[in-house]
């Protein structure tokens, strides 16, 4: 049976709208703000503006997990076994420079697709640790944690054997060849 979590930071509510994620928006970019010299709401306006709602509260847990040792990479290739390269490149190279590396999140165009094409509500990450400890299932934790640090619903059973997933993902911004 899989765990859904809410995000009780706010009222125990998941944001579904923008002006859910508005009134909020503020205290969320206050968090994760990593343009130096800008406002949170600026951020929050670049962000939303340039991918729109829900990619932008991606893009926030993101970079809050990678600050965290965690590689977080969108759209990490076409497969599975792409996103771990992928990772795994990226991994290396933040070891060389020195940076603490504990752990992987991705998803893949596979995985986007299934939304794209409304096979699924759900948006489905890959994840692990690249070391005894943190577990697997802590780096999970983690990942949970700042998804819905960011307002999203996540479904997952604890284990590393199954992926996470935003639970009611739609992507809110769409970009036609001529943007």
């Amino acid at each position: 049976r899989p765990l859904s979590v809410s995000t009780a930071a706010f009222g125990g509510e998941c944001f579904f709208t923008p002006q859910a994620l508005a009134g909020n928006c503020h205290t969320i970019c206050q968090k994760y703000s990593f343009l130096s010299g800008s406002s949170a709401y600026s951020l929050h306006c670049y962000l939303v503006c340039c991918f729109g709602l829900n990619l932008c509260r991606h893009y926030l847990a993101f970079n809050s997990l990678m600050k965290q040792g965690i590689v977080a990479l969108h759209y990490a290739g076409y497969t599975q076994s792409d996103g771990f390269e992928d990772c795994n490149e990226v991994a290396t190279e933040l070891y060389r420079k020195g940076e603490k590396v504990v752990g992987y999140c991705f998803y893949t165009e596979q995985d986007l697709g299934h939304i794209l094409h409304e096979d699924s509500t759900l948006l489905h990450f890959s994840f692990g640790s690249y070391f005894e400890k943190p577990t697997a299932e802590e780096v999970g934790w983690i990942i949970v944690d700042e998804l819905k640090a960011v307002g999203f619903c996540v479904q997952w059973d604890e284990t590393a054997d199954t992926k996470i997933a935003i639970k009611d993902f739609k992507c809110d911004k769409y970009y036609s060849d001529s943007e």
